[in-house]
């Protein structure tokens, strides 16, 4: 049911179903499992949960008495719900569900609307999904549509809620921001309700940061540490790296040495994710000038790249309004020009697994002359699906 696992041209959520999903769910009670822990979100599927459901014996039929397949265009055809013939072993068995968002079902902020068009749907079907929704909640559980996070994996919460009695919680609660600079991602996060921990080696920076979270309810931690030394008194289930900042370590064995710091510092199962600027990107700034002005700020930076250091160096004058008179500052940033396959490499020495690589603010791999990477990994090991019974 993975939307990164589904091309572009291919996703269509008004066809897809979470069938397999439930085959899953379906495979751990048959050996016996009582505890299921079930990680949602990132779906390719707008079916409410319909298709799982449907795999572990739920059966749902229209009008006539056909029995539906469980996928996005089904939901406006529900009018009976037999649960009779549920997996024998739900009964028993307690099941988490951990998802990071806390949409309702319905409504302009709910599955359909928020997650939707990055699904594939365009405004016409997606307001089918819609008045599909609204019917599957009302021949339900109504009264659960509002729930936090019923919407996440577009549905799949209000589902395993509804009908399975499934506990949701979030995924994430603690959250390590790397070279957080002077906060704003911090601040952002520690938003949200998370623990999170800003790490940063600059004190200045990490002064500002601090001054900007004051106001927060929950005040994240700020740590002055290099990340090729990162040490911390407790594992975190997330860390970020954000804004090309792993590029800033400019000598590959330290950068190593920083992922399996990283590595270290996450619980099990936990997740890195960082960006960095594409090679193609720094070698492209080479004798490039730049500039960007308004009423107040004025900055002009150039660049070069070095072929035999493989750094991209760019200095930056700042000149910024101060009533008749401009202020002018300096700075001098450099960037190593790691490839996918080098960083891939250091992942997997660290011990990470599962690790995906994406576009620019995509789920697509990277593509010929893509500005930035993002990467994923986990900590740890899942056992794949046999699909054996």
């Amino acid at each position: 049911s993975g939307l990164c696992l589904v091309p572009e041209e291919k996703r269509s959520p008004w066809e897809a179903g979470s069938w397999g999903t439930g085959e899953l769910l379906a495979d751990a009670l048959d050996q016996g499992m009582k505890s299921i822990i079930l990680a949602i979100g990132g779906s390719a599927t707008n079916d409410g949960g319909l298709g799982a459901l449907s795999a572990l014996g739920i059966r749902f039929k229209d009008l006539d008495g056909n029995l539906l397949c469980g996928r996005g265009c089904d939901l406006e055809r529900v009018a009976q719900v037999d649960c009779s013939g549920l997996h024998p072993a739900a009964a028993g068995a307690s099941f988490t569900v951990m998802c990071d968002v806390d949409n309702p079902l319905l409504g302009p902020d709910g599955a359909t609307m928020t997650f939707g068009p990055q699904k594939g749907a365009d405004p016409e079907m997606l307001e089918k999904l819609e008045r599909g929704m609204e019917n599957f909640a009302s021949r339900s559980h109504r009264d659960l549509a509002a729930f936090p996070g019923a919407g996440a994996a577009c549905g799949m919460g209000f589902a395993l809620k509804a009908f399975l009695g499934a506990d949701l919680k979030s995924g994430v609660e603690t959250v390590l921001d790397l070279a957080c600079g002077t906060g704003s991602v911090t601040v952002l996060l520690a938003r949200q309700g998370l623990d999170v921990t800003g790490v940063d080696l600059s004190e200045e920076m990490l002064t500002v940061a601090a001054q900007k979270a004051q106001s927060l309810p929950r005040m994240p931690r700020f740590v002055c540490q290099n990340l090729r030394e990162l040490t911390l008194p407790r594992g975190v289930d997330l860390a970020v790296c954000a804004l090309d900042s792993m590029d800033y370590i400019t000598d590959p064995a330290d950068c190593a040495r920083a992922i399996a710091r990283v590595y270290r510092a996450l619980n099990p199962g936990g997740i890195f994710i960082f960006d960095v600027n594409t090679p193609q990107k720094l070698r492209a700034m080479d004798g490039q000038v730049f500039l960007d002005e308004d009423e107040d700020v004025y900055c002009v930076w150039r660049g070069e790249f070095d072929e035999t250091s493989n750094i991209c160096s760019y200095g930056m004058d700042l000149f910024q309004r101060r009533g008749e008179l401009w202020q002018r500052s300096f700075e001098e940033h450099r960037e190593y020009a790691y490839s996918q396959e080098q960083l891939t490499d250091f992942l997997k020495r660290a011990g990470f697994t599962g690790i995906r690589v994406y576009g620019d603010r995509t789920f697509a791999p990277p593509g010929p002359g893509e500005q930035r990477m993002y990467f994923q990994a986990r900590k740890g090991r899942v056992k794949p699906f046999s699909g054996k019974k």
